[in-house]
């Protein structure tokens, strides 16, 4: 399972189109326009459904990555919403989950015990602008860029063995301290990129696809004591730019 992504537009590609999925209302946080970007404007991830804090996604079956004899392909689509707390609630955490079997498909020709070029792999990418804090608009967002790697699998390792689920969760708090800005964060946009990535040697295939996970899930969590996460090597990057209007 996993949380929310943002796109990058792959050489050729045709051009994204945006599909609004509309507002969701959580326990503690409001999913306000929530928009996807994909390729020739198709719906990769469809609308979601809310439960509690968490909005799920049933994927579409046609979104994967292929690799053949010796290639590298990256396929890429992107997710967006304003997260705002509900009444005092404030927003400490974001989290993303992918689950069920992935499997990595691939047959080797010449050999497993030397495939370790041929592998498959999802990456995620947050973009978070936070928008107010303490219920107060900030006079410039702070943009938080984060990345993680949710998983990996290579055939001389792993075979076509399952991959496991995997986790990326990101704590806003240090991310504010380093602005110098105090307060709990009350409103942002959250924007998401996951990419699905094939890699092959010489005669052999990679195949990621979406239809084998069970579901994508976005998660903001309810407040725990301000404690830091980063899972996955995730990395932390900051800048200022002019507030969305």
């Amino acid at each position: 399972m996993l949380c929310i992504t943002g796109g990058l537009l792959l050489a050729g590609a045709p051009a994204r189109a945006s599909i609004d999925h509309g507002a969701f209302l959580g326990t503690t946080v409001d999913f306000v326009s929530v928009t996807e970007a994909g390729d020739g404007g198709a719906a990769v991830f469809g609308t979601p459904t809310a439960s509690g804090d968490v909005l799920a996604f049933t994927p579409d079956s046609n979104f994967e990555a292929v690799s053949f004899n010796g290639g590298s392909v990256t396929r890429s689509t992107s997710l967006e919403t304003v997260v705002s707390g509900r009444g005092s609630n404030t927003i400490e955490t974001l989290q993303a989950r992918l689950g069920g079997d992935i499997d990595l498909n691939a047959v080797s020709q010449a050999g497993a015990a030397t495939a370790f070029g041929t592998r498959v792999a999802a990456d995620i990418r947050f973009d978070v602008e936070v928008l107010a804090v303490d219920g107060v608009d900030l006079p410039a967002a702070v943009l938080v860029v984060s990345d993680g790697r949710l998983f990996e699998a290579n055939l001389a390792e792993d075979g076509s063995q399952p991959v496991r689920q995997g986790l990326f969760t990101f704590d806003l708090r240090p991310a504010l301290t380093a602005e110098g800005i105090a307060g709990d964060v009350t409103r942002l946009r959250w924007g998401v990129t996951l990419d699905l990535i094939a890699e092959s040697e010489t005669l052999t295939q990679a195949n990621l696809s979406v239809p084998a996970f069970s579901e994508i899930v976005l998660t903001v969590p309810e407040p725990a004591g301000g404690a830091a996460v980063a899972l996955l090597g995730g990395l932390c990057t900051l800048r200022r730019r002019p507030a969305a209007g």
